[in-house]
């Protein structure tokens, strides 16, 4: 009964070995170093290719390795002991885990969990910078099929780091996505192209007896984002489409002993976009932005460094369309996934730049430029970082950072340009109006045109618009503008408004300049008792002038008297349309008759009007007569260069100069 007994121990005991393999029963198993189908570097059994080649299917996580089942019992891992599979077909990243548990079926399934790399390595010093982008496997849209992709030899940004090492900064390339999201008769259709870099990716890390000293991991994103926009929407949108995914080949570090560190970078980039309210705009977008991120442990801390570099205020909208009432923005998601021996856990970098617009502008809105509605331009920014936990043991914990969105840049423009010094001056059949812009508004550069609108005096009827070229630029950026406008009735009164033309749209400004075109008038001079005058001239009266006059004449008294010269002065009196004015005569040898005669007379009175005596020479009252012309032969320009000689019966003449 004894032998039976024992006999089934031993029977129970033998089952329970090849059937359970629990943790503690592989514990106490040791590999044979000398194994065709191991070798062993510290306390990691590396697989042979003898053993390798049983491995049936790629990981599709993490955890588990599948074999065949015709895998013989001494080349099986065993419970308990740390594997490392180099890079095959089966295992394209190499594989690092330790044996948790054996389930045997048709395929063995070994699970496995992650290896704390303190516990891999006694010893490790890793100090280099990698080139992520050095050999594309594969890039793949969401559903895994192919995308369209172009690797660029050339860089997005220069670097004046003196601080390089292994050959300074990479400047290997840039990789290109051209895509288009969206159906037109859906309101939206996106088409552009993401351009994406990775400068001096670092990581380094240094073990001590199986101890770490620190961590450093370095990468310095470049986005870039090149954008044609047609929208036409009347509710929201928001959405995140996967651009690509960019698979990169393995990077393998040497370490001392026979086990690589493996490192699997994974790149990807998203268009984020979205709507809300009425617009419909075609539009572009070109912006560009720099970051730098870090991750260090130092003496059991977590610190990290995340920043944007680029932060410049440049307007980056380009507008076709635009009626816009509500707000809209663009951005992408720049993210790089480092995995360890794997595809999916290890460091991560994401960074995400944004860029918005909000505004309320019809461009059928009427008095549009009177309103000048002000868009409102936003960069934001923001991002995370995350370093696995579990490829260390404790106490490194888990580390991750999310920033908050960033407004990094933020500013309202006005829609159209600000007019200021805008002016309007009449001359004879003619005018001149002369205005100036300033340079800082939305429109400015994608063919906004600026110019000045002529009207009747009834403010209605439009006698021409006119978009000039600009004469000037300062060096404040203000540009200088001046419109001639000819073929004008002289003595009539105008309006001239500022406007801007863009798009087929045209839109004049309600504030309205007056101005007079200048007129010609006669004026005429005599005794009160005689039948002819003996001053005699033409003049003109506008805004150049001040609407005032001075002439100089010579002439000769009546019956052959003494020669006198005169000055004759006058100035318009806008709000009663008078001219007042002076005539005074100096007799040529005779001082003591010298005589000064006052005036006041209505334009619109066509008679003579007797003047009164502001210093009388004891002789005849004098009076005057001003009468519109329209004679341009008679206008005399500074009163020099014509002479205009009227006869009498007395043969006096008047010569003016």
């Amino acid at each position: 009964m004894k032998k039976i007994f024992s006999l089934l121990l031993a029977i129970a005991t033998i089952m329970a070995i090849y059937s359970c393999k629990s943790d503690d029963d592989a514990l106490s198993a040791e590999i044979d170093n000398n194994s065709t189908y191991y070798s062993q570097a510290n306390v990691i059994n590396i697989l042979k290719e003898n053993t390798v080649q049983f491995i049936e299917d790629c990981p599709d996580n993490d955890s588990v390795l599948v074999f065949s089942s015709s895998i013989p019992d001494e080349a099986l891992p065993k419970v308990g002991s740390i594997i490392f599979v180099p890079i095959s077909e089966k295992t394209p990243y190499g594989y690092l885990g330790k044996v948790a548990s054996i389930d045997e079926g048709e395929q063995i399934k070994v699970h496995t969990t992650t290896v704390a790399l303190e516990e891999a390595f006694d010893n490790l010093s890793v100090d280099t910078i990698m080139n992520v982008f050095n050999n594309i496997e594969s890039v793949l849209d969401a559903e895994g099929n192919s995308v369209e992709y172009e690797v660029i030899d050339s860089t997005l940004t220069e670097s004046n780091d003196a601080n390089t090492r292994a050959g300074g900064y990479w400047q290997g390339g840039v990789i290109k996505f051209p895509f288009t999201i969206g159906e037109r008769e859906d309101g939206h259709e996106l088409v552009g192209a993401i351009y994406a870099e990775i400068k001096n990716f670092d990581f380094n890390i240094d073990i001590v007896n199986n101890e770490i000293r620190y961590i450093d991991v370095k990468a310095d994103p470049t986005i870039k984002l090149s954008l044609a926009d047609e929208i036409n929407i009347e509710k929201s949108v928001e959405k995140s489409t996967l651009i690509g995914t960019v698979n990169c080949a393995p990077i393998t570090i040497p370490t001392p002993i026979a086990v690589p560190i493996i490192l699997r970078p994974k790149f990807y980039l998203y268009l984020i976009y979205g709507a809300k309210g009425e617009i419909t705009a075609s539009m572009s977008l070109q912006y560009q932005k720099s970051f730098e991120t870090e991750m260090h442990w130092r003496s059991g801390q977590w610190a990290n460094k995340f920043y944007c570099k680029d932060l410049n205020n440049e307007n980056p909208w380009g507008v076709t369309e635009f009626d816009v009432s509500g707000e809209l923005y663009v951005g992408s998601k720049m993210g790089l996934l480092v995995g360890l021996y794997s595809a999916t856990t290890g460091i991560g970098i994401n960074v995400t730049p944004k860029i918005s617009l909000s505004a309320d502008a019809k461009l059928s809105t009427e008095n549009l430029l009177d309103i000048n509605p002000q868009v409102e331009l936003a960069a934001k920014w923001s991002g995370d970082l995350y370093f696995t936990a579990s490829l260390f043991k404790r106490p490194i914990a888990h580390y991750s950072f999310s920033s908050p969105e960033y407004v990094a840049w933020s500013e309202k423009l006005y829609l159209f340009p600000q007019f200021s010094d805008f002016e309007a001056i009449g001359s004879s059949s003619s005018g001149e109006v002369s205005y100036k812009t300033d340079s800082h508004y939305f429109l400015a550069a994608l063919g906004l045109k600026t110019g000045a609108r002529v009207y009747e005096s009834d403010k209605k009827t439009e006698v021409n618009t006119f978009f000039p070229s600009e004469t000037n630029t300062d060096n404040k950026g203000y540009h200088y503008f001046n419109v001639n406008v000819n073929g004008l009735t002289p003595g009539s009164t105008y309006y001239a408004a500022p406007v801007c033309s863009w798009l087929g749209f045209t839109w004049p400004s309600s504030n309205k300049t007056e101005f007079t075109t200048e007129s010609n008038y006669k004026f005429d001079f005599r005794c009160e008792s005689q039948t002819y005058d003996i001053i005699s001239f033409t003049f003109d009266l506008n805004d150049n002038n001040s609407n005032s006059f001075t002439v100089n004449a010579e002439g000769q008294d009546y019956n052959n008297g003494p020669y006198f010269n005169a000055i004759v002065k006058g100035n318009l009196n806008k709000s009663t349309n008078t001219i007042d004015g002076t005539v005074e005569m100096n007799f040529i040898g005779l001082p003591d008759q010298r005589r000064i005669d006052a005036f006041s007379i209505s334009l619109s009175d066509n008679s003579y009007v007797k003047t009164s005596k502001v210093l009388s020479n004891g002789a005849c009252y004098t009076a005057i007569r001003i009468t519109n012309t329209s004679d341009n032969a008679k206008m005399i320009k500074n009163y020099k260069g014509v002479k205009i000689v009227e006869h009498s019966d007395c043969n006096v003449g008047l010569s003016i100069y």
